[in-house]
């Protein structure tokens, strides 16, 4: 890995923790991730004008998929904003950020594809289960279900559910891009033009998810009149991020190394949380972290 993807991945990294960060800062909402989804999407429209001869070229299963994806990454942005108004930022990040690769995992070998994960990875995948476990625990030896049945751990889940969901049709949708006679798409380009199409599908979801509750419809009003500038700092970070990590990927000869390295982004938001926000640091939290860290990078390595 060169000094020029180390520096790029290191900058997403923190990118993400922070718009997390700010997230968590703003009394999140479905209709705050709404509005940052909108102006990002806004930001990058003008890509489409470079890529407008070639979009005839996406066939038709892919706009199909895109809803789809565009209706997971809705459940994510508004679980995660509930696991944020419900418990802390070191609690919620890293289940939501690692629970993804246990349920990938779980469709993997419900799918009979079990065997392409290896031994480095179904470790890594063990030390993120019990890190999981590990991580709500105020003391180690406190494993009761009031520990785990809490707004907090299940919205955290549903937004990996969520992740999982989107993660599973994007992988499937840029192999479909990739593939395409004659290669009209780079790499890079079959990304950027897909976060493009995520981002519009993306923001009618919430708009619709928004539109269904009372509290996101004045979450909306508050978030235009108060907290457009920060929306547009979210924007910003959300695909500032992935687009840094999309350019990282020229620097690399395995693209695995930058699925490992990013995982610092957990490390970063845990840490921004337990001294930012001042929110409680035990022993068993430390732990969880470390061990999903950990596993993650074995998972993203093997």
């Amino acid at each position: 890995m060169t000094t020029t993807a180390v520096i790029l991945i290191l900058i997403s990294a923190l990118i993400h923790a922070g718009w997390n960060l700010m997230t968590k800062k703003e009394n999140p909402s479905g209709a705050f991730f709404l509005v940052g989804t909108a102006m990002a999407t806004g930001l990058m429209l003008p890509g489409l004008i470079y890529f407008w001869p070639r979009l005839p070229l996406i066939p038709g299963p892919v706009w199909l998929l895109l809803i789809v994806t565009g209706f997971f990454n809705g459940v994510y942005y508004f679980s995660l904003a509930g696991a944020y108004r419900h418990g802390d930022l070191s609690l919620a990040y890293p289940l939501a950020k690692s629970l993804p690769t246990i349920l990938l995992a779980i469709i993997a070998f419900s799918l009979g594809k079990g065997h392409d994960i290896g031994t480095w990875a179904i470790a890594g995948i063990l030390l993120i289960v019990f890190g999981c476990v590990v991580l709500p625990l105020r003391r180690i030896n406190e494993f009761r279900p009031r520990n785990y049945l809490n707004p907090c751990c299940f919205l955290a889940g549903l937004a990996a559910v969520g992740t999982t969901g989107y993660t599973f049709v994007d992988d499937r949708v840029l192999a479909i891009l990739r593939d395409l006679p004659d290669k009209p798409y780079t790499t890079v380009e079959a990304s950027f033009i897909y976060l493009i199409l995520i981002g519009m599908v993306c923001t009618v979801w919430l708009g619709v998810g928004v539109s269904v509750f009372k509290a996101e419809r004045q979450a909306l009003k508050e978030v235009l009149c108060r907290s457009k500038l920060n929306a547009l700092l979210l924007a910003i970070g959300m695909y500032g991020a992935y687009i840094l990590i999309l350019i990282s990927m020229r620097y690399v000869t395995d693209v695995s190394l930058v699925c490992a390295f990013r995982q610092t982004c957990i490390l970063i938001g845990s840490i921004l949380g337990m001294t930012w926000l001042k929110e409680k640091v035990c022993p068993p939290k430390l732990a969880g972290i470390a061990l999903i860290f950990i596993g993650l990078v074995m998972v993203a390595r093997s």
